[in-house]
């Protein structure tokens, strides 16, 4: 009896045949879309079904659903090329589940030479808000 590969066979069997070729065709819709939109869409906004002709395309938020819907005739467009019976799109808002990211440290960081300069000048200060304030900077030095 030959190997079969798991495709092949979640594909034969009963229940998950056309679920697997929905998946198919899910995954053939984002590559050509992948073709049509910029990078910074493709990021933003992803395919995330199709029913009845319509493609449901997932924004992270209102502007790129909005610029995503500038893009639906080349989208069309470029399904029909390929032989795909899709009447329409419908561009849906849905904030990603991913946490966001950790804020960047956007201090700054200064040299040795520039930091130990500023400690100098900290010390020949009198004591007041400027010294502080002097030092504080001082020790962003690496």
């Amino acid at each position: 009896m030959r190997a079969k590969t798991v495709a092949r066979f979640l594909a034969s069997a009963a229940p998950t045949g056309p679920l697997m070729a929905h998946a198919e065709y899910l995954v053939e819709l984002r590559r050509l879309a992948a073709g049509v939109l910029p990078a910074e869409l493709r990021r933003s906004a992803t395919i995330a079904n199709a029913k009845q002709g319509k493609v449901v395309i997932f924004a992270e938020h209102a502007a790129i659903a909005a610029k995503v819907r500038l893009f639906e005739p080349a989208l069309l467009e470029t399904f029909a090329r390929a032989g795909l019976q899709v009447t329409g799109l419908r561009v849906v808002v849905q904030v990603p589940d991913r946490p966001a990211a950790p804020p960047a440290d956007k201090r700054a960081k200064l040299a040795a030479g520039p930091a130990a300069s500023l400690e100098r000048l900290a010390k020949s200060l009198p004591e007041s808000g400027l010294r502080s304030a002097v030092a504080r900077l001082a020790k962003r030095g690496g």
